[in-house]
């Protein structure tokens, strides 16, 4: 074997192939002039070298191909937990119609995403191998961690889906002083519930909330100058199914009932 060094090019000729600068987009991460700096070394470890070079590149894709399909799933797997979090604690809030159709929108996106996210997840076990840098203990505990995530999807979806239909069975009532004077012994009474809300300066808005035990007539009972008003705020009202109305007590206590979305 004949070994020729031009340090002037800097190139390399080995049995008769010329290796230089031009090799360096079949592989830029191999230094191979610093394997070839033993001029003496035997052609299995130039050939060894050489072998390197030549799949470098191929590796890198593969590792790069393996780690998207990781990052794509942990994306999919947390985007859906995320979006249901935001939209429970804006139902928590108001209830809203907006509310309702994005949850169900966000319902069948997120099924979308999960299974996109499976699909990635599955990618990234089977192109993960130590030929590309992960051991099979590496490659086990990241398809793990995506797992992990992908499951929390179905118990954050049931707490959500838990909170909201607790909230839609409170029923709320905001009582609104617009009359001169204050209102004493404010109470709600109906179906099963009997709840003081006490004394309501004018201008005051007071908001209270419960739970309907059976069926029945909720009434509001005020008393005002001295002298006490009753105004039925809901003709029919039933356990687990909630509401809201908005009572506004006027001049002369007159007592003015609107029906609105829950507070």
């Amino acid at each position: 074997m004949n070994v020729r060094v031009d340090e002037s090019r800097h190139e390399e000729s080995v049995g008769g192939f010329r290796i230089g600068r031009k090799l360096g987009h079949r592989g830029d991460a191999c230094a191979f002039n610093d394997h070839l700096s033993g001029i003496n070394a035997p052609s299995v470890k130039i050939n060894e070298v050489m072998s390197k070079c030549w799949h470098a590149p191929q590796a890198y894709d593969q590792f790069s191909s393996m780690t998207r399909a990781l990052g794509i799933s942990l994306v999919c797997s947390a985007l859906p937990q995320l979006v249901a979090i935001v939209l429970c604690i804006s139902w928590l809030e108001r209830e809203s119609q907006w509310l309702l159709i994005a949850g169900i929108i966000a319902i069948y996106g997120g099924l979308a995403l999960l299974l996109v996210s499976a699909i990635a997840l599955l990618r990234h076990f089977v192109t993960a191998s130590p030929r590309v840098g992960h051991s099979n203990a590496r490659r086990w505990l990241s398809t793990a961690i995506g797992a992990a995530v992908l499951g929390a999807n179905f118990p954050v979806a049931g707490v959500c889906m838990v909170l909201a239909l607790d909230a839609s069975t409170w029923y709320s009532v905001v009582i609104e002083n617009a009359s001169p004077h204050p209102l004493t012994e404010a109470r709600i009474v109906g179906g099963g519930c009997d709840q003081l809300v006490g004394t309501i300066a004018v201008g005051e808005r007071v908001a209270a909330s419960m739970h309907i035990q059976h069926d029945g007539t909720l009434s509001l009972l005020v008393r005002c100058e001295g002298a006490t008003s009753e105004t039925v705020l809901d003709t029919y009202v039933t356990n687990g199914l909630g509401g809201g109305v908005h009572a506004r007590v006027g001049e002369g206590c007159v007592i003015t009932v609107t029906r609105e979305p829950r507070h």
